[in-house]
């Protein structure tokens, strides 16, 4: 089938059917191979006429001896002989992502920075940051509507990989959040505002439009961004999941998950979706992923910290086999060598600290960037971690502190910037100098004209503040947010 003729979710049942039985005969051959895996509930196999039943035997032996010969050679199940430098390939660190079959590698990308959102940067420049990527054994590409205009995070991605076997990466993007013109004589015209969308026909809908920009036939996982951002977790779970939970029976999409700063509201979902499971034999877990961002780096490292209330959730992630993606581990470019964007939300004592560990790195010869990938690439339990990389340049950086070990002179660095913010005596950037309004959440007014001279975009979305809970204890009052 060529590329540009992509079947629609709802006009292809056929292709969805065929795609359903040779990705759960996949995922029983790769996890044949891992036996700590708990085995998956039966599912009826989907329906597929006679005339199919050949083709699928056909992509299942072939896509069956490639995994095999793999595992022989100690390759990821993504590698695709020819495409891809083997000798790169060895170099990167791949591991199974909890709650799924997926292999993913160490060093993920993210493709915010790609379009924008920390600096300008040129559309070839960005598609060339992606090839690098994928030349040097990233498999893993994560996007959002929200990501550049026109979904341009999601038709940068389809342009560098164009003509690359599908199943050799992976690809994440959001539903929940897109991007709007708005008429106001901004911009040449026009004003590009973040609307909030999680009703079932938005949901479809966003789905369908990504799988246009990135001109794929599936994603592998479709998260709910920023799901504090809704008007109630009971959207969320009876609207939004809904939805994708559908998307994914028909195989439009092969993994749902949660993706957002606010570990709270994303532990009371997936803790009351395991608790309905308990009471509703048959209906299966919805939600098999989770993108904890900016929770796990230098300056925060709540995810893992004892005393905090991230740690607890990461460990019932653990526990309940819940894949935990690590995003922002540079703390969204706070402790980027060309600094934060203007945007940024840390107060003015967390920028000066940051700007302090900037310093004293350059001082000692030592890129900022490669202590902060070495202190989210010592957390083992983290399968893959997503850097923001804008530039070719920048993907040999990150992709380097995969496959070299940490040097005596960024392991003092790290040392050092480590007291210097343990200093700040706070869990978070938003416990010392954010911008809060009565509720305790971030106002998009007090960033409005930096965000439009930096990247161009207006974020109207709000941020949860910990410490200001008046909105939020309502927000999550009865859906099980101290279990």
């Amino acid at each position: 089938m060529s590329r540009n003729m992509r079947p629609s979710p709802v006009v292809a049942p056929r292709f969805r059917d065929l795609f359903g039985m040779v990705g759960s005969a996949m995922r029983g051959i790769f996890e044949s191979s891992h036996s700590w895996r708990a085995e998956p509930k039966e599912e009826p196999a989907p329906r597929v006429e006679p005339e199919d039943d050949e083709e699928v035997r056909s992509l299942v032996s072939r896509e069956k001896t490639r995994r095999m010969m793999n595992r022989m050679e100690g390759m990821p199940c993504t590698y695709h002989k020819g495409y891809v430098d083997p000798e790169q390939v060895a170099k990167m660190t791949y591991s199974t992502l909890l709650g799924t079959d997926m292999q993913v590698s160490q060093l993920g990308m993210g493709l915010g920075a790609a379009t924008g959102s920390y600096g300008k940067v040129d559309r070839e420049t960005a598609v060339d940051a992606v090839r690098a990527a994928y030349l040097s054994g990233v498999n893993y590409f994560d996007t959002a509507p929200t990501y550049g205009y026109g979904r341009s995070g999601e038709t940068i991605l389809a342009e560098a990989l164009e003509g690359v076997p599908r199943e050799s990466y992976y690809v994440s993007t959001k539903v929940g959040k897109v991007l709007t013109q708005m008429e106001d004589g901004i911009l040449g015209g026009h004003r590009w505002a973040i609307e909030k969308r999680y009703t079932r026909a938005d949901i479809l809908q966003s789905v369908e439009e990504s799988l246009k920009a990135l001109n794929v036939d599936y994603i592998d996982i479709v998260y709910v961004h920023d799901p504090h951002h809704a008007p109630g977790l009971k959207l969320v779970k009876e609207t939004a999941i809904a939805a994708l939970g559908q998307l994914q029976a028909e195989g439009v999409i092969k993994f749902i998950g949660y993706a957002g700063y606010d570990t709270d509201v994303i532990n009371a979902l997936v803790r009351q979706e395991r608790a309905m499971e308990l009471h509703r034999e048959g209906i299966p877990k919805l939600t098999q992923v989770v993108q904890c961002v900016s929770r796990y780096n230098i300056l925060d490292h709540s995810l893992t910290k004892t005393r905090a209330s991230t740690f607890r959730f990461f460990e019932y992630a653990l526990s309940s086999k819940l894949g935990v993606v690590n995003a922002a581990p540079l703390a969204m470019g706070l402790f980027s060598p060309r600094g934060p964007p203007r945007w940024h939300p840390a107060g003015e004592p967390i920028k000066a600290a940051a700007q302090d560990v900037v310093a004293y790195c350059q001082a000692y010869g030592v890129d900022p960037v490669r202590i902060c990938l070495h202190f989210a690439f010592s957390q083992t339990s983290i399968a893959t971690h997503l850097v923001g990389m804008a530039t070719p340049d920048e993907v040999r950086t990150a992709v380097d502190a995969v496959s070299t070990p940490i040097t005596k002179e960024e392991a003092h660095c790290l040392n050092w910037a480590s007291a210097r913010l343990e200093e700040l005596n706070i869990n978070s950037w938003q416990e010392a100098g954010a911008v809060w309004n009565s509720d305790g959440w971030l106002t998009e007014e007090a960033t409005y004209s930096q965000r439009l001279s930096d990247i161009e975009v207006i974020n109207t979305g709000q941020v949860p503040i910990h410490g200001k809970t008046s909105h939020k204890q309502q927000y999550l009052e009865g859906y099980g947010s101290r279990m």
